[in-house]
């Protein structure tokens, strides 16, 4: 019994499934008069509205009736559904609405009052149905009213009856019939009984409270989404069928004849001169051509899509990315067209646009009218949801007759235009004179000959009814009176600067680079001179270009050179300054200290011996010979500024080594005078220390290891050694070996006082800073001096010597402390670390200093190399250029000047300043270089373009035979629009192909036809 209920609940729960999953679509029963196709929520009696279709169908008409709770974005959106639902139903194929159907259709979206409809066919043409516009609005407002009082069932049976009447009037009696009282009955449908629904509700609430949370996640869920996006692809298909279909009927009115010259296109471009122009002539044909065969690929693409066979095989995806690739057969992948709306895809294909209302080709403008009459209502815009454009390879139809269409406007345009810009031409021309100064490198009649000319020229082919080459000539003309305007200011504005430069050569400058900047000038005038003669305003263009930047490099050059010289001139005041300032210091300082020093024994002081020797020679040389030297570089008469500026560099880098030197001396002083005065008292306390831990060793020799023995031995040795280098007086080497004596015996000594301990942590770590700071002031030092003169700073000069003169602090403070013991000797202690930890904080900012400074001068020269490597390839590539056959010598004048000004890469270290020069130099190199070889590369391609144009001449004038294509008006792809069906819609008329005939769709809004 349990196996039985199972069995039940799991039949319950699959009955509910389907339920939910088939919630929109009502139960149908077959209807042999009627087509009844539900889509929504509303309770619909079918058999009421398939009585209701019976005389209809008994007359041998196809009834089809479609509600639906879709709620279309538009009226075009309304329309492109119901194409796709009267295709589904059949009623609706390739050629059109079938001749003896009839439709009534609406959506449950009462608001919208568009969204009913009524659609005949052919037959019914001309019926009452068909002529009696009232009558059939009655009808859909009927409908509506049902529907939004919630009766869909009689909105269509009183449709149907309606239209029925409307369509087969009674004939008029003859006599007065009796009158009969006829009652009607609806026809009482049976419902379930109240128990049944209580029992199917109890049953649905069991299944769902037992198994809902597995079905609505599991299959209702995912089952809606299926129906939902298959609504929305059949949607689409829809839309794409009727849209594709528009835009092959527009296409083909545009694109119809056997060759491109039979086109309406091509005729409406010939109307405005167009064959007169060769070039413009083939490009048009030529695209008109891709166009006619891209619009025979697309019918055949159109007819295997709506191939039966076809649609079996392909799933509804498949069928709505064929649609829209087919779509795209039209679009392309270009931006302009695929961003356009339907109002522009109107546009686009509405030829009237470039046609004047006055023109005289009476034939050509009604047929022009024609096909935008056609245009009228018809929707062409497609959003794409399955197909991307940008991944497909094509121009589109619409591309191709855009690039037509832009051609005919520009030949309306010119023939509009080319009068007045004529005069415009003329007129500027007279102005432009009027500006030239007086005198010129040209006379006027020079600078305007070429100009003149092509004035002419286009005076010539206005006569000729040429406008297009009217508007080409005068566009040259303007373009041509910029370049002369532009000659003048750029010799007007050198003219200027060159009075500049001759006020700085009037005081004696002599500029290093200012003779070969200003023969450039002079060549780009000349060749300008010799190009407008020659009236190639073009070429005079790019050499004004030149004419301003050589003039604008030779000012420049002009100003930096005593601008440089004043700059040496005031380095070279400091560096007097500091030369006497340092040897002030030498005689005040260093030279006394050098004579003391000397009084003590040779170890006291010999690794200082040769720094004052080198920095009282340098200091010398610096005052006698090199200050003078520089200031005659710097000199008017001499004007080696260049060299005048490294020498600088290079003197201050050697006077800042001297002065180091000389503090060394100073300092060393200072550290054997500390070490004399505290070396005997250090003795006496390191022998008391010694002392103690002897006595403590003898006291406690059970307890101490062998240990401290060795190190009372080793410290007895360097007390020992000590005490002999304090008789021979070498105070700095009896500091140290003391020191270390010291702290041996304080190691020895350190179980007998925690005191001892700390003095000998202290000592531990006084001897490790001492060690670690002096490598680190060595390092500072070494790197200094291994800085080239021109990358080295005045600061890292200061922090060198900070730390130098931090670390002679330390060790005088060092050898103090030996002098002291017990608390004192701690605080002695710990300020000798403090005083090694500054020097070393002071040393590592030295060296972050140094290393900067190094980056920097680095990161010059690697940009001043970089920019020089960069001309070099740059030349290399433009002599490749120039080389060329094709290029003709095109560049040639600017390679030269590009390898004129690539400089050389300095062997030597120079300042940043020069390197900052020599990198600008090699930029100005490498713009020369890429201008020559875009010159040459504008040349090959206009040579090779000369060719390619030569060539296809030549296969043109070839006698050619090729196979017509068939008549578009006997070809099965493109029907002829004669016999093309008829859709109404409330903005006007619409066409498009149909072998049955015609159909006639009445909504709220009037009648509207869509042929």
């Amino acid at each position: 019994m349990n196996y039985r209920r199972l069995l039940s609940a799991l039949a319950l729960l699959m009955i509910v499934a389907v339920m939910g999953i088939a919630a929109r679509a009502q139960a149908q029963s077959p209807c042999p008069y009627a087509d009844i196709r539900l889509d929504t929520d509303q309770a619909v009696d079918t058999d009421a509205i398939c009585d209701a279709a019976r005389p209809w169908a008994d007359d041998g008409f196809r009834v089809f009736i479609l509600l639906t709770d879709y709620r279309p974005e538009s009226e075009d959106d309304w329309f492109a559904f119901l194409d796709q639902a009267e295709i589904e139903a059949g009623i609706r194929g390739p050629d059109g609405f079938d001749k003896n159907a009839l439709a009534f259709e609406a959506s449950t979206a009462t608001e919208l009052s568009w969204a009913y409809s009524v659609t005949y066919g052919e037959l019914l043409f001309g019926s009452a149905l068909d002529t009696d516009d009232k009558a059939t609005f009655q009808i859909t407002s009927q409908m509506r009213a049902a529907i939004a009082a919630g009766d869909p069932t009689g909105a269509f049976v009183q449709a149907l009856s309606t239209s029925y009447e409307i369509s087969h009037p009674p004939p008029e009696p003859t006599e007065a019939p009796p009158r009969e009282a006829l009652a009607t009955s609806e026809v009482e449908q049976p419902s379930p009984s109240p128990w049944l629904w209580a029992l199917i509700g109890i049953l649905a609430v069991g299944a769902l409270g037992v198994g809902g949370y597995v079905l609505i996640p599991k299959v209702i869920t995912p089952a809606l989404q299926r129906a939902r996006r298959r609504r929305e692809l059949q949607r689409q298909l829809g839309i794409l069928r009727a849209r594709t279909s528009n835009l092959l009927n527009a296409c083909g009115q545009l694109l119809k004849g056997d060759t491109p010259e039979e086109t309406v296109l091509y005729q409406l471009f010939s109307a405005y001169g167009g064959e007169h122009y060769e070039d413009i002539r083939a490009d048009v044909r030529e695209w008109l051509r891709r166009s006619q065969e891209a619009l025979n690929d697309a019918f055949d693409l159109r007819q295997k899509l709506l191939d039966p066979a076809m649609q079996e095989k392909r799933s509804l995806e498949q069928l709505v990315q064929g649609w829209e690739m087919l779509y795209v057969t039209f679009v392309g992948n270009s931006e302009r067209i695929l961003t356009l709306t339907d109002d522009e895809l109107h546009t686009l294909l509405d030829p009237m646009l470039v046609l004047d209302r006055e023109a005289t080709d009476v034939q050509l403008a009604e047929q022009l009218d024609g096909i935008r009459r056609e245009l009228t209502g018809m929707p062409l815009k497609v959003e794409l949801i399955m197909v991307d454009p940008a991944q497909t390879d094509a121009e589109g139809i619409l591309g191709y007759v855009d690039r037509v269409k832009a051609q005919i406007a520009r030949l309306q345009e010119a023939q509009r235009e080319a009068p007045e810009r004529l005069a415009d031409a003329r007129a500027r021309r007279q102005a432009a004179e009027e500006d030239v100064p007086s005198p010129f490198v040209l006379t006027g009649e020079q600078l305007f000959a070429g100009i003149d000319e092509r004035l002419n020229q286009a005076e010539a082919a206005l006569k000729e009814g040429l406008f297009l080459r009217v508007t080409e000539q005068t566009a040259d003309v303007l373009r041509d009176i910029e370049t002369v305007k532009a000659f003048v200011a750029a010799v007007s504005a050198h003219d200027r600067r060159q009075a500049e430069i001759e006020a700085i050569t009037a005081q004696g400058y002599r500029p290093a680079r200012l003779a070969d900047d200003l023969k450039e000038v002079e060549a780009d005038i000349q060749a300008i001179t010799q190009e407008i003669t020659a009236g190639d305003y073009i070429a005079a263009a790019t050499w004004i270009e030149e004419l301003d930047t050589d003039s604008q490099r030779a000012l420049a050059g002009a100003q930096e050179w005593p601008a440089l010289q004043e700059q040496n001139a005031a380095a070279l005041r400091r560096l007097h300054d500091e030369v006497a300032r340092v040897e002030q210091y030498r005689v005040d300082e260093a030279a006394p200290a050098w004579q003391k020093l000397q009084t003590y024994p040779q170890e006291n002081w010999k690794d200082v011996a040769d720094d004052m020797t080198q920095a009282t020679q340098t200091l010398q040389s610096l005052r006698d010979e090199q200050l003078g030297q520089i200031e005659h570089l710097n000199s008017l008469e001499e004007q080696k500024f260049d060299e005048a500026e490294h020498e600088l560099t290079q003197a201050a880098a050697d006077l800042a080594q001297a002065e180091q030197q000389f503090q060394a001396v100073v300092n060393r002083l200072a550290e054997v005078q500390a070490a004399e005065a505290h070396i005997q008292e250090a003795l006496r306390l390191t022998e008391a220390d010694l002392a103690k831990a002897e006595a403590l060793r003898d006291r406690e020799d059970v307890k101490i290891g062998p240990e401290v023995d060795k190190q009372i031995e080793k410290a007895r040795r360097q007390l020992a050694k000590a005490q002999r280098l304090m008789e021979a007086r070498h105070f700095i080497a009896a500091t140290e070996a003391q020191s270390e004596a010291r702290q041996l015996a304080t190691a020895a000594y350190t179980a007998a006082s925690e005191q001892v301990k700390e003095i000998n942590a202290l000592q531990k770590e006084l001897e490790a800073a001492a060690k670690s700071v002096a490598a680190q002031v060595g390092q500072c030092k070494t790197k200094a001096k291994a800085l080239p003169a021109a990358a080295r700073t005045a600061k890292t000069s200061k922090l060198v010597q900070q730390a130098a003169d931090g670390l002679s602090a330390a060790k005088q403070a060092y050898a103090a402390a030996g002098g002291l013991e017990d608390r004192a000797l701690a605080k002695a202690l710990r300020a000798a670390i403090a005083a090694y930890s500054k020097a070393g904080q002071q040393a590592n900012q030295a060296l972050q200093q140094i290393a900067a400074d190094h980056n920097q001068y680095e990161s010059y020269r690697t940009a001043a190399q970089r920019a020089v490597r960069a001309a070099q390839a740059a030349i290399q590539r433009a002599e490749r250029a120039v080389r060329d056959r094709d290029a003709r010598g095109a560049g040639q004048h600017a390679l030269q000047r590009a390898k004129a000004a690539l400089p050389t890469f300095p062997t030597r270290a120079v300042s940043k300043q020069a390197l900052s020069r020599l990198r600008k130099q090699a930029e100005e190199a490498q713009r020369y270089a890429e201008q020559a070889e875009r010159q040459a590369r504008q040349k090959i391609r206009a040579t090779q373009a000369e060719r390619d144009r030569q060539r296809w001449q030549a296969r043109q004038q070839r006698p050619t035979v090729s196979p017509k294509r068939p008549s578009a008006k006997a070809s099965s792809k493109r029907p002829s629009s004669r016999g093309e069906p008829r859709r109404p819609s409330s903005r006007g008329g619409s066409r498009r192909p149909s072998s049955r005939g015609e159909s006639r769709r009445r909504g709220s809004r009037g009648s509207s036809r869509r042929r």
